[in-house]
């Protein structure tokens, strides 16, 4: 079984528990997992932390961003469990947003073309 690349939203890290107390490889039945971090997920969470709704979403954005940050300085592999390694993405797609109908100034759009960048790229 290939690889199984796992693009995290911004919602993961806001709403649910730190990535390293998922059990992923049971959760999608998967035998060798990379969960990916965009770029765009580090700015919505600088976002949700300078800017946030909530006192609990800026405790949550703050927390994620230190995990984050934590597991940058590790040597890669990031192993965050077994078979499951953390990689991050450290630019923005370079794709034709237009080409594919998706707009800059949407979050979810630049998550959507890393995304396809990664597929074109990692056939």
């Amino acid at each position: 079984m290939p690889r199984l690349f796992i693009f995290l939203d911004t919602n993961t890290f806001l709403h649910y528990v730190s990535l390293d107390q998922i059990d992923w490889i049971d959760f999608i039945e998967a035998k060798d997992i990379v969960l990916v971090i965009a770029p765009v997920v580090i700015r919505e969470l600088n976002k949700h932390k300078d800017f946030p709704r909530t006192p609990k979403m800026r405790e949550r954005a703050s927390t994620a961003l230190q995990k984050l940050a934590a597991w940058s300085r590790t040597p890669s592999p990031i192993i965050i469990r077994n078979s499951v390694e953390l990689q991050f993405q450290f630019h923005d797609p370079s794709i034709d947003f237009t080409a594919k109908n998706l707009l800059r100034d949407v979050a979810d759009d630049y998550l959507i073309a890393t995304i396809i960048e990664h597929q074109s790229e990692h056939s």
